[in-house]
């Protein structure tokens, strides 16, 4: 499994996951997050400081671990997904492929 934490200029902040069977992508896993989102969900987080960048990393890490083996242990779920998780709740969507 291939993973980064992409925190964009803006609002948005990113980890994904890149799932592989040797060297064939299976699937790929999208967290969103924004500040408002951060702020609600993890009021402590200072995303000012590297402690406070590092901490939500870790947090998208492992939400993002629980739902790709989630998706691997139920089988046939290898398809592209996006976990926006926002102020007022999340919402998982499959992601259609694209090409280019």
């Amino acid at each position: 499994m291939d993973e980064g934490f992409k925190p964009e200029p803006g609002q948005r902040f990113q980890y994904f996951f890149r799932v592989l069977k040797g060297d064939e992508r299976m699937f790929r896993y999208c967290i969103w997050t924004s500040k408002e989102a951060i702020s609600t969900r993890w009021p402590d987080l200072d995303l000012d400081t590297a402690a406070g960048r590092s901490d939500l990393e870790s947090h998208l890490r492992a939400a993002g671990h629980g739902r790709v083996r989630a998706k691997i242990d139920a089988g046939g779920e290898f398809q592209n997904w996006l976990l926006d998780l926002r102020a007022d709740g999340e919402e998982e969507v499959a992601l259609e492929e694209k090409n280019g």
